[in-house]
């Protein structure tokens, strides 16, 4: 719609200026709260109907056209004064409509360089991969039975829809000269961030022919109606009002290509995703800006990555190429024709081949420069540690390239190319403003090649890879690679590093991936227009949300990060205006206990209130606003194994959160507006996947019940704590899911492999599969699952190590209802705990486990004051001196910070917990160690004793029956519309009956709820708004207009 569209609504919640990679991403997620109004501004057109962008072999002929931004550097010294185009996507999904399609992420330690909270390696690979606390995935992998993938690296249940590629045979060789030239075969390397030199092969955002995009996060079946797309219209500026002294964003000004202008209100936040070239435009037109440049910004850190050099080399065996699929004779239009009846062939997928990873270090050893260089320690000239390779190779499937490359291999003559990428450049470049109007592009100098050690490795990056491409040769035992394309050229024979020189200079190009131009830093650092939350430093309600905002450039291609940045910063955006809707009662950020006595330590000191109305971004309370803000009643599910006492890593990541849920829900001050409701089981059917006695499973089963009585849960009005089979709808509901339940998508879960001890690639086709696998560990998740959704939880509590079992526990969800055409289940949501694995006291590489067999490698939380002592006492650490956080150098100190950290619930990152407490003796921070945890653990062990003894027998006995007579009631609620839905009754009854039915039920659980809070209304109206409308919008709307209208039975 054009900007006269936009007079119907004149304000929105929250306007995204820019319709890219990374904007789409974030109104795409900001619009699951369907409260929320989101404006979309695009420069370019709407995607659907643009076949060259969905079709992925016709990327190119969206360049230099009025789908490309068009944007021309100026002649450039280090690369002989020529101009470099630089191709922009200029329609809705941006660039990840032009596109290689390449999923590589690049290291972790690229992100852990940042240096910035909530922004490392771990966690910024998670929001790439899979998103914790919005929705359950954004990434649908479809593997091919051909590729070992490195399963927990994908998501399988979202908007992005991913797939390996299927190789042309010159690729195969091509990968096999890699691992002769040493860089070792790792096929799903460029998913897990883990290898900085070896060779593999890249997943492609293509699936069945179809190139997934931005756009995609808000348009076909993600579509909502509380979006509006505007296209075809430019941001000119944005606009501030002085407000308690500080500025703040308030509206935006916008004109269409007629020159049309329209001001739309922001009423919470404006998002600029204009990308690294147009983002930086939009500040310095809105006056953000260095004095000197007058009401303009000039961001002077344009980091590029300039050192693409396509080397072509002429293949003379037929067939091993794809070049006669596109260059002879009617073979172009032959592969057209079949895209469009098949989605197959050369056109359905994009040309590249092989990939590899590379560190130079040996090559580079001797040179002079390289030498004196300037270096920090342990990193190499160019800034980079031994994790993060300095170079990338990618090659070609036919002949192609720029336009410049069109000496066409005709006549049955074949090519590929060998693509050098060069990673942390230390060339940098600038953006400007030609002029103040919004329609002409801004002024991009990426100056590259400008640093002579950037020149130095990009040549010898070249060298080696015409050594791979020559050594095809050697591995195919006979004469394929002929030499350079075209035939004229001779760089094939290079063999000295100057040799390359000339070339690099003259063939350098872009490969398409800008960045830090918005940068992010800490408050210190001058040249960052961001805070770490993404937000625009020296005024309020202005964030940026793209690949500007990198502090530097990874090692890798920038789309799976502006799809991570989206992500991010959609959880960072609803987070703060969802904490800004908590009313009344003061949230502390160390979460309420009921233990009376509590040590002042240093760690303990940092945690006080932050002030009226504040949450912590971590705590349950704020997730679960998050994710249901509108809700009145909020449910919650939770399991737990019958393993006997609970260690202190099981207390930390998941039995204190239950203890919080379980204090708000029955806290006065907490529940004025929502009623909490909390399901606690011991989930003893599922172990039985064990192997344990009888005697044992029951003294087990008692400890365990026992233990969640100490740590202060009870059967209460809002809380059932119970045992799962005490509870016979569990295995009825899971019969039913099962018949649903996909296979394919069991064999994927990792719950059975690392119980079976297999590797994360088994599949069903293993004979060492199916010869340990038992049908019961099998079907774990679908038992799971029906534990879950029997309750009808709005949130799941879980580790991370669950969310794969929660993302197929709303696939079920979503399959049951759309199986029955009915809304039966409602999706929970996974809320993440904020404590990291706890590793083990003896052996700190190891996850801490009752399985240990020595007792000493753990702290259970029945432990005596003096127990816990001696054990922290006996923690390993090393004979380095002082206190320091270093995982891989420290595992046994900084497992010990880590501990400290989440006993204290600090939010301070763990090296600053480490440099607090430096100064420290080994022993005095053990000992402050474990006067921590036994203020955490304060009269849970008085309290299971008692429990356990003799005299209290009926007690526990009467808590155990009550649980399950409580959830047997609910249960049987559950089921029951289970059961209508499927026929499984004697009644025949219309869905309207059936609904009037549920109705009469949900009628006499509000009765039963009480507490005088006004529950008129029907539970899933509200929660379903918070996950996701099963109907389509506009029969959502229908279906919660009626129900608004209903009275009670």
């Amino acid at each position: 719609m054009s900007p006269g569209r936009i007079l119907e609504q004149d304000a929105y919640d929250f306007i995204v200026c820019g319709g890219g990679t990374a904007g789409c991403v974030v109104a795409g997620r900001l619009a699951e709260d369907n409260n929320a109004r989101i404006l979309v501004v695009e420069a370019g057109p709407h995607n659907k109907d643009l076949e060259n962008v969905h079709m992925v072999g016709g990327w190119s002929k969206n360049f230099d056209s009025e789908l490309d931004w068009n944007l021309v550097t100026p002649p450039m010294k280090g690369v002989d004064g020529r101009q470099v185009k630089l191709s922009r996507g200029r329609f809705l999904g941006g660039s990840s409509g032009v596109n290689g399609t390449l999923c590589v992420r690049g290291s972790k330690q690229d992100y852990d360089d940042w240096n910035l909270p909530g922004w490392s390696g771990e966690e910024f690979f998670e929001y790439m991969r899979k998103v914790c606390r919005i929705e359950t995935s954004a990434e649908t992998f479809h593997n091919k039975p051909w590729f070992k993938a490195d399963e927990k690296a994908h998501g399988y249940n979202g908007p992005l829809h991913t797939e390996p590629h299927d190789l042309a045979p010159i690729s195969d060789l091509l990968l096999k000269s890699m691992e002769d030239k040493g860089l070792p075969f790792v096929p799903d390397m460029f998913s897990n961030g883990e290898t900085a030199h070896g060779s593999g092969h890249a997943i492609r955002t293509v699936h069945k022919g179809i190139r997934s995009t931005g756009a995609d996060f808000v348009t076909n079946e993600y579509h909502r109606q509380n979006i509006d797309l505007v296209v075809e219209t430019v941001v000119d500026k944005i606009n501030f009002e002085e407000r308690n002294g500080q500025l703040q964003a308030v509206s935006v000004v916008l004109v269409d290509k007629s020159g049309e202008k329209k001001t739309v209100q922001a009423r919470k936040e404006i998002i600029v995703s204009g990308g690294a070239y147009c983002s930086p435009a939009i500040l310095l037109r809105s006056g953000i800006g260095p004095k000197a440049e007058l009401e303009r910004l000039g961001i002077k850190c344009l980091v590029d990555a300039p050192g693409i050099v396509f080397a072509f080399y002429e293949v003379i065996k037929d067939g091993l190429t794809n070049d006669h699929l596109v260059y002879h004779g009617d073979a172009a239009m032959a592969a057209y024709m079949l895209y469009k009846e098949k989605k197959e062939g050369v056109l359905s997928t994009f040309p590249f081949g092989a990939f590899g990873f590379a560190r130079l270090d040996e090559r580079l050893k001797d040179d002079p420069l390289w030498q004196e260089a300037k270096r920090e320690a342990s990193r190499d000239p160019m800034g980079l540690t031994s994790k993060q390779p300095n170079v990338e190779f990618f090659t070609t499937e036919l002949y192609g390239g720029p336009k410049q490359y069109d000496k066409y291999p005709i006549d049955k003559k074949h090519a590929f190319a060998m693509i050098t990428e060069l990673f942390s450049p230390r060339s940098k470049g600038t953006v400007t403003l030609k002029s103040a109007d919004p329609l002409e592009n801004p002024v991009v100098d990426c100056n590259y090649l400008s640093d002579p050690l950037d020149l130095l490795v990009l040549t010898e990056g070249c060298r080696l890879g015409n050594e791979i491409a020559m050594n095809v040769n050697k591995v195919a035992g006979e004469e394929v690679v002929k030499g350079s394309w075209p035939s004229d050229l001779t760089h094939h024979a290079y063999t000295k590093r100057e040799d390359w020189i000339p070339y690099v200079k003259q063939e350098a190009t872009t490969c398409y991936h800008a960045a830090g131009t918005c940068k992010m830093g800490r408050a210190d650092d001058k040249m960052a227009v961001l805070d770490e939350n993404l937000l625009v430093r020296g005024v309020k309600g202005l964030s940026v949300a793209d690949t500007s905002i990198m502090p530097t450039l990874h090692g890798g291609h920038t789309q799976m990060p502006a799809y991570g940045i989206g992500e991010k910063a959609a959880d960072l955006v609803r987070g703060r205006w969802t904490k800004a809707r908590i009313q009344g009662p003061r949230i502390f950020k160390r979460l309420p206990l009921d233990f009376s006595k509590q040590s002042q330590s240093p760690a303990r000191t940092r945690l006080a209130s932050d002030g009226e109305g504040e949450a912590d971004d971590d705590s349950i309370y704020t997730q679960w606003a998050r994710v249901s803000p509108t809700s009145t009643i909020r449910r919650s599910f939770s399991g737990i194994q019958p393993t006997g006492v609970p260690h202190l890593g099981n207390y930390l990541g998941a039995l204190r959160q239950w203890k919080q849920l379980h204090d708000q829900a029955t806290n006065p001050k907490f529940s004025v507006d929502h009623h909490y409701e909390q399901y606690f089981s011991v989930v003893d059917l599922h172990a039985l996947t064990s192997d344990v006695p009888g005697s044992e499973r029951s003294r087990l089963r008692q400890e365990s019940y026992a233990s969640l009585l100490a740590i202060g849960l009870n059967n209460n009005t809002n809380t059932t704590l119970f045992f799962q089979s005490d509870v016979p709808q569990h295995a009825s509901l899971m019969w039913i899911l099962s018949t649903i339940a996909s296979t394919g998508y069991l064999s994927r879960m990792t719950q059975w492999k690392s119980k079976l001890n297999l590797p994360e690639n088994a599949n069903l086709d293993s004979d060492e599969a199916t010869a340990k696998l038992k049908l019961g560990l099998f079907s774990y998740p679908v038992l799971q699952a029906a534990d879950i959704l029997l309750y009808q939880p709005s949130i799941v509590p879980v580790g991370e190590d669950q969310l794969q079992h929660i993302e197929f526990t709303r696939t079920l969800a979503r399959g049951f209802n759309a199986h029955v055409n009915q809304k039966i289940f409602r999706l929970p949501w996974p809320v993440i705990s904020p404590a990291k694995r706890i590793m083990s006291l003896k052996r700190p590489e190891h996850k801490m486990s009752k399985s240990d067999p020595d007792p000493k490698s753990r702290v259970l939380i029945t432990d005596s004051p003096e127990e816990i002592h001696a054990k922290i006492r006996g923690a390993v650490t090393d004979s380095e001196p002082g206190i320091s956080f270093d995982p891989e150098r420290r595992p046994g100190v900084s497992n010990l910070v880590e501990i400290l950290k989440h006993v204290t619930q600090s939010r301070e990152p763990s090296e600053f917990i480490a440099k607090d407490n430096a100064d420290l003796s080994m022993r005095a921070f053990k000992e402050l160690i474990a006067d921590e945890i036994i203020a955490a653990l304060r009269g849970v062990r008085e309290r299971f004793l008692e429990l356990m003894a003799d005299k209290n027998e009926y007690r526990l006995r009467d808590e155990i029956e009550n649980g399950g007579a409580k959830a047997r009631r609910k249960a049987r609620l559950t089921m029951g519309d289970v059961s209508q839905a499927l026929g499984l009754t004697n009644l025949v009854l219309t869905p309207e009956e059936a609904a009037r039915i549920r109705e009469r039920r949900l009628e006499i659980e509000r009765r039963e709820l009480g507490a005088g809070l006004d529950l008129e209304f029907n539970p899933f109206e509200n929660e379903g708004q918070d996950s996701e409308d099963e109907f389509g919008d506009e029969e959502a709307d229908e279906e919660r207009d009626k129900k608004s209208t209903r009275r009670p039975v």
